[in-house]
């Protein structure tokens, strides 16, 4: 707390003006700080002064638009927050590129999740029921972005049919992770392939970091710009 000393010759007049700078619709934190007083002076030389209507409705639309600018500052700085840490990732995903975009498996990785990967949200979900794909997307998380896949999360989504089967062990199996990994499995009835006896359901590799999802986004961008 910052505490403001003034000499006793000043005190009166100092009292006088910050009465009349509350009945002008000033806070006392702003009170304070224009006259680089303690808030508890302010506090105990305005504290009964009685306001007319028209000076409350000045006072109340004073702290309202103070508020409002508040809350207009903490936007701005979220945002602008933001768009730097955009910037760095953007900055970071384009050095990554130019030493990864002479592989033929990084832009088939890139080929895969534009295919079958989530594109907006706040992680990262790579989603096939084909064993080749997953295995592959799996091999090139471990590879490019350095995340071992006992670090992800899983997911099955499969039919209503497959309900008694136990292919989140089959799954599990096949990707070489523990069981505790898969996420709740989504059953639906809309699903395809529900009487396919090989049919295994649709597995979801999961990264819950936006850090990742960003990077990717960021490769294909730049894949684009490279062979357009």
């Amino acid at each position: 707390m910052v505490y403001y000393y003034i000499h006793m010759k000043d005190i009166v007049q100092m009292n006088s003006q910050a009465i009349e700078l509350r009945r002008q619709g000033y806070s006392y934190s702003d009170i304070s700080k224009k006259l680089k007083v303690s808030k508890t002076s302010i506090s105990n030389w305005v504290r009964n002064v009685r306001l007319t209507e028209n000076e409350k409705n000045n006072l109340e639309n004073s702290l309202k638009m103070k508020r409002q600018r508040s809350r207009m500052q903490a936007s701005i700085s979220i945002k602008a927050k933001k768009v730097f840490k955009e910037r760095v990732a953007y900055d970071n995903a384009e050095k990554d590129f130019k030493k990864f975009i002479s592989d033929p498996f990084f832009t088939l990785g890139l080929g895969l999740y534009w295919q079958h990967g989530l594109k907006r949200g706040n992680y990262f979900q790579f989603t096939s029921s084909e064993l080749n794909s997953i295995r592959i997307m799996i091999a090139w998380i471990e590879k490019y972005i350095n995340f071992h896949k006992s670090k992800a999360k899983y997911r099955l989504f499969t039919h209503f049919s497959q309900k008694e089967k136990e292919n989140e062990d089959y799954w599990a199996q096949i990707i070489g992770v523990s069981r505790d990994l898969f996420l709740k499995t989504i059953y639906s009835r809309a699903i395809s392939r529900k009487d396919d006896r090989e049919y295994k359901g649709s597995i979801a590799v999961i990264i819950t970091r936006i850090a990742v999802l960003r990077m990717v986004i960021a490769w294909q961008k730049l894949a684009m710009r490279y062979y357009t």
